[in-house]
């Protein structure tokens, strides 16, 4: 089902005739029709006043050409709703406004909001950020510096950029620090320390992270004084811990993802101060209001994978911090 016509070089696609053109976007329009049945999210992909604009340019129609495509823009919506409340809850002060002209809501942010999209591969979810983030700066982050990334400086809001990253070394952390520090101004390149610190707002996103990537990601939040939260959707775990889920959940008669889902949380509950044990992972769980921190656990049955429990953390000021 693979769209051969959009797997191009970047001199073919120069050379694309208008017949070419419109068969490829009609293919890739078809799929996402045909395909809305099976979650809202993609019937609201196909309504955004962007849609038509990302099909036309052939480097960013690329993104959305292959099979896999529809279950990525569902993760990457899944990944919004929980940014979208996370910022929110980071700082209910600021306006955020409705657009009334977009399906969903274009979150209009300060530019001082900064976005990592962790493993981001080519960027679908980073893609779609940019359209409903149009303010906010998004930085893909993964460890194939070798990708085909042309679409990048396609994106017409010009707010994403891609950093080659060891998400287990140092190098992620220099780009974080980098990426939130404050530009401008008086020039003074001073360091992002989250919103305690009066700069900017960081959150990392993690979609469908495999293996240790999950607990590594939640090292990075709570290690880093300069983010403030994090958006986690965890696909399975290996190892040790691997093995303590799966013989928890026999045990339980539930499934291994739960009982991951259910350590990580707790996990994280711990970093923030909250008391063990507090959350539900099945159904929709709200953030705890008057708590200095807050974890969130939802599964979002909008998005087409049976890994879809988002794990949703505000570390608040007085979040626990260490080295990475």
């Amino acid at each position: 089902e693979t769209l051969s016509e959009e797997t191009l070089s970047e001199e073919t696609l120069s050379e694309e005739t208008p017949e070419r053109r419109e068969r490829a976007i009609e293919r890739i329009r078809t799929r996402f029709h045909r395909k809305s049945a099976e979650s809202p999210y993609l019937s609201r992909f196909t309504r955004e006043p962007f849609f038509e604009a990302v099909l036309a340019d052939p480097r960013t129609r690329r993104l959305f050409s292959h099979k896999k495509a529809p279950k990525e823009v569902t993760e990457a919506y899944g990944a919004y709703e929980r940014v979208r409340e996370l910022l929110s809850r980071l700082d209910p002060k600021r306006s955020w406004k409705r657009s009334p002209e977009t399906v969903v809501e274009t979150v209009v942010t300060p530019g001082d909001v900064v976005i990592f999209d962790a493993c981001s591969g080519r960027g679908v979810t980073a893609a779609l950020l940019s359209f409903w983030f149009p303010d906010a700066s998004i930085v893909m982050m993964d460890s194939n510096g070798a990708m085909d990334l042309s679409h990048v400086p396609a994106l017409p809001n010009r707010n994403v950029v891609f950093r080659h990253v060891d998400l287990y070394g140092a190098s992620v952390v220099e780009v974080i620090r980098k990426e939130t520090a404050r530009e401008g101004g008086d020039g003074d390149g001073k360091v992002g320390k989250g919103r305690s610190g009066g700069e900017r707002t960081a959150v990392l996103v993690g979609t469908h992270l495999c293996g240790a990537l999950s607990p590594r990601l939640i090292d990075l939040c709570f290690g880093l004084d300069e983010v403030d939260g994090m958006v986690l959707c965890p696909c399975c775990i290996k190892g040790r811990l691997g093995g303590d889920c799966m013989r928890a959940a026999k045990t339980r008669g539930v499934s291994a993802y739960v009982v991951l889902c259910e350590t990580l949380a707790r996990l994280c509950e711990r970093e923030v101060g909250l008391p063990s044990g507090t959350k539900e992972v099945v159904g929709a769980v709200g953030f705890d209001p008057g708590t200095v921190g807050s974890v969130s656990v939802r599964a979002d049955p909008g998005v087409c994978s049976p890994v879809n429990c988002f794990i949703t953390v505000a570390k608040g000021a007085g979040g626990a911090g260490g080295a990475c």
